[in-house]
């Protein structure tokens, strides 16, 4: 489950309920291609999947860069899949540039 609500920035903060996650905090910038980058400051497991998910949503929603970025948000996930229930990191991004 995740709950979503809005931030003052263009930063969108991560947190899990599962306290020995630490929060993932991803800014978002625009390549010189005019698209929008999601760049996490966290490159744990936890971080691959939250970087992949809201890298995702920029391509889908937000294809080209416009003159003022998406708004940040603050997420709150939290759900009750045992780790290494069988999901793979393979979903999410190999490299950030």
């Amino acid at each position: 489950m995740i709950a979503l609500g809005p931030s003052q920035d263009s930063v969108i903060t991560i947190s899990n309920t599962d306290h020995r996650l630490q929060d993932v905090r991803i800014s978002l910038e625009a390549d010189t291609s005019g698209r929008w980058l999601a760049v996490a400051d966290d490159r744990s497991q936890w971080g691959a999947y939250a970087l992949s998910a809201v890298q995702e949503c920029l391509e889908r929603f937000f294809p080209q860069a416009s003159e003022s970025a998406p708004g940040g948000m603050n997420w709150l996930v939290t759900g009750n899949l045992p780790q290494g229930a069988g999901l793979s990191v393979s979903l999410a991004p190999a490299s950030q540039n």
